[in-house]
């Protein structure tokens, strides 16, 4: 009877953990896809850090789905703003999701706007109003090949990166060799990533911050 006791409320929890261990490449991208979508900010972030150099600024992420099959099946517009000016666009893109089932990851596929003033008034506040964007396609966007993050479950959330060395191009203006490496985490409440420029060679030729940006849903 001792025995009973000890091992029979544990099967639950066994029966648990082998459905969670069970749930397939595709759940999991299906999830992976629906957390996208909401309004963030890294406010909470910034206050602990009290600003210091190289500290991540304070900014506000809008983050929309949006209906562009030119980019592919799942899509989102993503625009930050300055946390305490809504109308200071710091940056724009889309993002675009697949099923990589070779590397077993969940694929994203970074578009980057122009950042031509133009172009930036002509398409800010997508997140309100899609229409703003439904007429553009891959060739409007700045072409970095192989700029795509793969991400892989770890069994508390995503975890992805750009190949190393992928992302390739140069110093605009300059014939300077360098290369774009971003590091991200995604759960469905948290949207985290680390930006890096490099040489070739591994050495740093620029980041935006020190550390993670660290973005809650609001």
């Amino acid at each position: 009877m001792l025995i009973r006791r000890v091992l029979l409320p544990s099967l639950p929890v066994l029966f648990l953990s082998c459905a969670v261990q069970a749930q397939s490449l595709e759940e999991r991208f299906t999830d992976f896809a629906s957390w996208w979508p909401g309004t963030y900010d890294n406010a909470q972030q910034v206050d602990a850090s009290n600003a210091a150099d190289g500290a991540p600024m304070a900014t506000r992420l809008h983050i929309r789905a949006v209906d562009l099959p030119a980019f592919g099946e799942h899509v989102v517009y993503a625009e930050w703003q300055a946390l305490d000016d809504p109308d200071r666009v710091l940056r724009q893109r889309f993002y675009s999701f697949e099923l990589d089932r070779e590397r077993g990851a969940a694929r994203l596929n970074l578009h980057i706007f122009p950042p031509a003033p133009e172009f930036v008034a002509r398409t800010r506040g997508a997140h309100l109003d899609p229409a703003k964007v439904a007429d553009l396609t891959p060739a409007d966007m700045v072409p970095l090949p192989g700029c795509d993050v793969y991400f892989t479950w770890t069994g508390t959330q995503f975890e992805g990166a750009m190949d190393k060395g992928a992302c390739a191009f140069k110093v605009p203006g300059t014939d300077v060799d360098i290369y774009s490496w971003s590091q991200m985490r995604r759960s469905d409440n948290e949207f985290a990533y680390l930006d890096g420029w490099f040489y070739p060679n591994g050495e740093i030729y620029q980041r935006m911050s020190n550390d993670w940006y660290v973005f809650e849903r609001r």
